[in-house]
């Protein structure tokens, strides 16, 4: 979707309540009971190019809009924009429930105090539309009755009560597009698989199942286990993504990785490579698509490229799985 059709459908959705509000001429750090939070953000929303939150010590997420795609800066990765919309509609939608104190003294109280002072966590957002800043505020602790968020205006002096729990991570984690690839068990046709530790092996669809080669006479295949194998691209996901220069970083192992080259139906192939690097389970991508491979798998191979991720654990084991994983024996130990 273009980010100038996405963000259309929030104005105009934003512009809808604000069209119930009588504004009238407000300083940009005032509050008011009954009117919107930030009254000319809902009118701009197609102008955001930038927004950064900022949360305890050195926490900070910037998310940033290069021509039709939004960026998580600190990553140089595509950003969730599903997540992006939210904030940014909430933030627009958000009213004034009632107005609180306007003494500094008073602001840590409420958690909105200028942002990296006091003892009290909080969040500060700014929402930028090329040099301009359109907006910035402060959220301080979550108040249940009546439930909403302490808030005060980057730059006012009167505190207020939000109509609603208002929520910004600054994990920069949350607001990666965690998907990596998907594709079906049933669309992958081969498995050449190269273990770190161990002997490579192969699997190959045999009807509706995917079966392991070269299977001796004494040995059978744990159904369940090669099974695994076939579900690795499904769903498959990352938890964060390594900087660009991640090769050049220690954090890298030289080797030690496991390999699996996966054949489609369609002719493109999907290279997974795992290691592991202390806590870390990394994971890189390689995926050549056919020309009659549909558009997310290009995506994914676009998106993917060059680039070093972390995943979860469970998917990381059955990538590094090894032939002796794989099989059983059928000998009897008696004869």
């Amino acid at each position: 979707m273009k980010s100038q059709t996405f963000f259309a459908g929030l104005a105009l959705a934003a512009i809808l309540v604000l069209a119930a509000v009588a504004l009238g001429d407000r300083h940009p750090g005032e509050v008011n009971d009954g009117q919107p939070l930030l009254p000319t953000l809902a009118e701009q929303l197609n102008d955001v190019s930038r927004i950064r939150i900022q949360g305890d010590a050195d926490q900070t997420v910037t998310l940033v809009r290069e021509q039709e795609r939004w960026r998580v800066g600190e990553r140089d990765y595509p950003a969730d924009i599903g997540n992006i919309r939210e904030l940014l509609i909430s933030l627009s939608e958000a009213s004034t429930l009632e107005e609180k104190t306007s003494n500094p003294t008073l602001y840590e109280r409420l958690g909105v105090q200028d942002h990296g002072t006091g003892e009290t966590a909080n969040k500060q957002i700014l929402i930028w539309a090329g040099d301009q800043q359109l907006a910035g505020i402060l959220l301080g602790k979550n108040a249940s009755q009546p439930r909403g968020t302490y808030v005060r205006l980057v730059g006012g002096d009167t505190s207020a009560l939000a109509d609603r729990v208002l929520v910004a991570s600054a994990d920069i984690t949350q607001w990666l597009d965690k998907s990596l690839i998907n594709v079906a068990p049933g669309d992958i046709e081969a498995v050449q698989a190269t273990p770190a530790d161990g002997t490579p092996y192969s699997l190959r669809r045999d009807g509706e199942d995917l079966g392991l080669e070269d299977l001796t006479d004494d040995e059978a295949e744990k159904a369940a286990t090669v099974a695994r194998v076939g579900r690795v691209l499904q769903n498959l996901r990352l938890e964060d993504v390594l900087a660009n220069d991640a090769e050049e970083n220690a954090q890298v192992p030289a080797d030690g990785w496991s390999q699996q080259v996966f054949t489609l139906g369609d002719g493109s192939t999907v290279t997974v490579q795992t290691a592991e690097a202390g806590d870390d389970r990394l994971l890189r991508l390689d995926i050549a698509a056919a020309d009659e491979a549909d558009s997310e798998l290009t995506r994914a191979a676009q998106r993917t490229s060059g680039r070093i991720f972390t995943i979860q654990g469970y998917k990381f084991n059955d990538t590094s799985l090894s032939r002796d994983d794989l099989v059983e024996s059928t000998r009897d130990d008696d004869s």
